[in-house]
């Protein structure tokens, strides 16, 4: 919100996306603030001026979307039943990374990836290729660049299975046309990074992103005694956007003791052996390749180069994967004679499992709704008539301090003050951070004002 609320205030100009009084001039692409809502918003917000976010919006959107993509998938794969459409468009309203980050709120509009199954299903259905089909994938992908950069690899990974499927089937014309298509798209996105800025800063660190089998498991591993060796998640690990949900956990274990549901499978990933190789690449992005247990990270299988980096490979890529093991539950479930009660079984156990994730996912956003708190008031008030807000240290050189670094300047940008420090994911390498304090100082806040630059050190005032 704090980017878009910079972006809002400031004249339409060029670049496009630069916030020049925030973080001395970072691009809002870099700051999860979803520019393509932004533009939006920004070109509506005459009509609407007392509006000053989209959050609200775009969340319904997503919400909405997620069990019609869903039901669109699964119609793309031929089945047209009615139950499996109801059931489907349920578990994907319970999948837990949908809910479960109502704070970074272009992550939510997941119905892209979703989307994106539907039309690959359709397309490599055709013996010849719908010019429409290779448009609407292509859209999708250079949209979803200006939404999140994870989705758009999401959906690129999609996009790519249908080339590589009818490869693999010797399709050659529907592989060629599929694959001219993706070419274009992918120098258009190039051509847009470029132009919104999300390759002009260096690539960072990449951040240890292992998918833990726990984090998979998740409750359900705390019911077995003898998996207790296996921590919840490593020190700095996004912990938990991994997780499955218990209906996708049990479903597929179930579906798999019928002998036609394994022949069906088989003969699945022979049909669709692009659309296994692309979840297959996407979940050893999502792990980085690397064998962790017990907080020890054994080998690494590959090693991420630096324009992945850019996009910092995350645990989200294995969402996807999961988007396929839903499709696919319900897709097998038709050959068994338990289908009805199967799929009851399923969706029962997934809300019922991802009931506290939605409540806390409510709870979340009802705090993005209430008033100031006392101390956020009187914050607020001392940034009147200022000019600059200065955050000491930055937030690149103290992590910890990212939720109070990052209400100070959602603050500084409803008064459209600069601030000199922001919370974007792609922060450069290259930071020049203090020497490390002595730990009596941590806890010794201060705050300052002099002409007109307000100074925060250690995350003081609220």
């Amino acid at each position: 919100m704090t980017g878009l609320l910079y972006f809002l205030q400031q004249p339409w100009r060029w670049s496009l996306l630069e916030a020049p009084k925030l973080a001395n001039g970072v691009s809002i692409s870099l700051t999860d603030s979803n520019p393509l809502v932004a533009i939006i918003f920004k070109t509506l917000h005459p009509l609407t001026p007392w509006m000053e976010q989209s959050l609200g919006p775009y969340l319904a959107l997503s919400y909405l979307m997620q069990p019609i993509a869903a039901v669109f998938a699964l119609r793309g794969t031929g089945c047209r039943d009615i139950g499996s459409a109801v059931a489907i468009a349920l578990l994907s309203v319970g999948i837990p990374h949908i809910v479960a980050e109502p704070a970074e709120q272009a992550l939510t509009g997941h119905f892209v990836v979703l989307t994106a199954f539907g039309l690959y299903f359709r397309l490599v259905r055709h013996s010849q290729t719908p010019l429409r089909l290779l448009v609407a994938l292509s859209i999708l992908s250079i949209a979803c660049l200006l939404i999140h950069p994870y989705l758009m690899l999401m959906v690129l990974a999609v996009f790519g299975a249908g080339v590589l499927t009818p490869l693999l089937r010797g399709q050659w014309p529907t592989a060629a046309a599929s694959g001219c298509a993706l070419g274009v798209t992918l120098l258009a996105i190039r051509l847009l990074a470029r132009m919104i800025g999300l390759d002009a800063v260096q690539p960072n660190h990449v951040a240890l992103y292992p998918l833990l089998l726990r984090d998979f498991l998740g409750p359900i591993v705390r019911l077995v005694p003898q998996w207790t060796w296996i921590p919840d998640s490593l020190p700095g690990v996004d912990a938990g956007v991994a997780y499955a949900g218990a209906g996708l956990i049990v479903m597929p274990a179930v579906l798999l003791l019928f002998a036609q549901v394994r022949s069906q499978l088989i003969a699945a990933i022979r049909n669709h052996g692009g659309l296994f190789l692309a979840v297959l690449a996407l979940a050893l992005g999502a792990t980085q390749g690397h064998v962790i247990a017990n907080w020890l990270r054994y080998f690494s299988l590959v090693h991420v180069a630096d324009t992945i980096d850019q996009f910092r490979v995350s645990l989200r890529l294995i969402w996807p994967v999961l988007d396929l093991a839903m499709i696919a539950c319900v897709r097998f479930a038709v050959f068994t004679r338990w289908r009805p009660w199967l799929l009851a079984f399923g969706v029962t156990v997934q809300l019922l499992d991802t009931e506290r994730l939605r409540a806390d996912a409510r709870l979340a956003l009802s705090w993005e709704a209430t008033p100031f708190t006392t101390e956020q008031a009187r914050f607020d008030a001392r940034l009147d008539g200022a000019t600059a807000l200065q955050l000491e240290p930055m937030l690149a050189c103290e992590p910890q301090l990212v939720w109070r670094y990052a209400q100070l300047a959602y603050l500084a940008a409803r008064h459209n003050i600069a601030v000199n420090d922001a919370y974007f994911s792609r922060q450069p390498r290259a930071v020049s951070c203090p020497e490390q304090r002595a730990p009596d100082n941590l806890n010794d806040p201060t705050v300052t004002r002099n002409n007109g630059v307000v100074t925060v050190i250690d995350g003081a005032a609220f």
